[in-house]
C-alpha cells in the first residue's frame, strides 16, 4: 500500500473522529487517567524498591545487636569485636555509635562519626563535625537565629550546626544528626568501652546466611543478627504494609480499563451498518481495518503518553514528598525523595501493554468481524 493511500486513510480517520470530538476527548481522558493511576502505582513500587535496595546494599553485610529481656542494650566493645572477628568468613567488623534522642520537634536519630563514616562524609564534600558541632539532615529543625540544635538524651547538649546535608540524600539521612563520637556517647549514655552495634562484612554476599549461626554462637550474650535480605524485605514491605493504598489504586484503574474496553467493543460492533455501506461503495476489508486502527491509535497513544508523563513527574521529580505523606506513614514532615529510574523502562512497557493491547483488541476485533461479513447483511441489519 503506497504512502498516498495511507495518507488518504489517515485524513478520513481524522474526519471521522472530528464528527464526534466529545466522545474522542472523553475516551482519551479516561485512558490518560487510567494510565496515570497504573503507572504511578507501579513506578513508585519499582522505584522505591530499587532505591532502598541500592542504599542497603551499600551498607554492611550483617548487623549484630545485643538484646536483653527489656530490649536493646549496649555491647561491650573489645569483647564484641574479638568475638565477631573470631568467626571464619568475617572480613571486617566496625563498631557503630547511634541511637535516638529528643528535640523540641520530636525524636531524631543521633549518629557518632567513626572513621569509616568520616570517609563517606568527605566523599559528599563535608568534614566530620568537631566537638560541640553537628552535621544534620535536611529534615532536622534547627534554630534560625544561631544555627544551633538542642538534643535531649541521657545528657542534654546544645550543638552548633556546621552543615546541612543536601535533599537528594534525604531518604538515607532525613532526620539524622551526625555528631563527634564523644558528643554522641554523651547524649546516648555510652561509655568509651561500649558500642550500639557491630557492622560485619563477609567476603561473599552468599556467605552471610552461612556465617550467622557461627556468629551468633561466638557471643557470650544474646544477640540479634540482621542481614541485607532481612533489611531489604522490611523496607520494601513498608510500601505494601503501611502504603496499602498504593496497591489498592490498581483495582479501580483496572476496572475502569475493563469498562472502557467493553464500551469500545460495543461501539465498534454497533457501527456494522456503516461498515456495510463503505464496503458497498468499494472499500476493501483492509481499508476498513486500517482506518479503525488509525482511529484507535489516534485516541490511545496521545492519552497514554500524557498519562505516562504525569506519572513520571509524580514519581521521579526530584524532591517529591507525597509518597511519604500519603503512603509511607511519616508522621513528621516527610523527606523529599530522589528515586532511581532503574527498572522504570520495564514498568512503562508493562503499562503500555496493559492499556494499548486490550484497547486495540476491543476496537479491531469487532471491526474485522464486521468487515468480513456480507455487505448486504450489514446494511439490512442482519447477522
Amino acid at each position: 500500500m503506497n504512502s498516498g493511500a495511507w495518507w488518504s486513510l489517515m485524513l478520513w480517520a481524522a474526519h471521522d473522529l472530528g464528527r464526534r470530538p466529545g466522545s474522542a476527548l472523553l475516551t482519551g481522558g479516561v485512558i490518560a487517567l487510567v494510565v496515570t493511576f497504573l503507572a504511578t502505582t507501579l513506578l513508585l513500587i519499582e522505584a522505591w524498591t530499587a532505591t532502598t535496595t541500592s542504599l542497603i546494599e551499600a551498607g554492611p553485610s550483617l548487623v549484630v545487636r545485643r538484646v536483653t529481656p527489656t530490649g536493646w542494650a549496649p555491647m561491650p566493645l573489645d569483647a564484641s569485636l574479638e568475638s565477631a572477628r573470631s568467626v571464619t568468613g568475617v572480613t571486617a567488623v566496625e563498631p557503630r555509635i547511634w541511637g535516638l534522642a529528643s528535640s523540641v520537634d520530636g525524636p531524631l536519630t543521633v549518629v557518632g562519626v567513626t572513621p569509616p563514616l568520616m570517609t563517606e562524609l568527605e566523599v559528599l564534600g563535608y568534614s566530620a563535625p568537631g566537638k560541640g558541632e553537628a552535621l544534620v539532615g535536611s529534615g532536622v529543625p534547627i534554630s534560625s537565629l544561631d544555627m544551633s540544635i538542642t538534643l535531649v538524651g541521657v545528657a542534654d547538649v546544645t550543638l552548633q550546626v556546621s552543615g546541612v546535608l543536601p535533599s537528594d540524600v534525604a531518604l538515607a539521612a532525613h532526620d539524622l544528626v551526625f555528631l563527634n563520637e564523644i558528643d554522641a556517647r554523651l547524649v546516648l549514655g555510652l561509655s568509651a568501652h561500649e558500642a550500639s552495634d557491630l557492622a560485619v562484612s563477609v567476603y561473599h554476599e552468599a556467605e552471610g546466611t552461612a556465617v550467622r549461626p557461627d556468629l551468633n554462637a561466638a557471643f557470650r550474650f544474646p544477640v540479634n543478627i540482621t542481614d541485607r535480605r532481612d533489611a531489604i524485605g522490611a523496607v520494601v514491605g513498608t510500601l505494601t504494609r503501611d502504603g496499602g493504598l498504593a496497591t489498592m489504586l490498581l483495582v479501580p484503574a483496572l476496572l475502569a480499563m475493563a469498562l472502557l474496553v467493553a464500551n469500545a467493543w460495543r461501539d465498534v460492533g454497533g457501527s456494522r451498518r456503516d461498515i456495510g455501506l463503505f464496503k458497498t461503495f468499494g472499500w476493501s476489508t483492509g481499508d476498513l481495518v486500517r482506518v479503525q486502527l488509525i482511529q484507535s491509535l489516534a485516541v490511545a497513544v496521545p492519552a497514554t503518553m500524557t498519562g505516562l508523563a504525569i506519572a513520571w513527574m509524580l514519581v521521579f521529580r526530584p524532591g517529591v514528598t507525597w509518597p511519604g505523606a500519603l503512603l509511607l506513614g511519616w508522621r513528621t514532615p516527610p523527606p523529599p525523595l530522589t528515586l532511581t529510574t532503574d527498572g522504570a523502562a520495564l514498568v512503562v512497557a508493562t503499562v503500555v501493554g496493559l492499556v494499548i493491547g486490550p484497547w486495540l483488541l476491543a476496537t479491531l476485533v469487532p471491526a474485522i468481524r464486521s468487515a468480513l461479513a456480507d455487505p448486504d447483511d450489514l446494511v439490512r441489519g442482519g447477522r
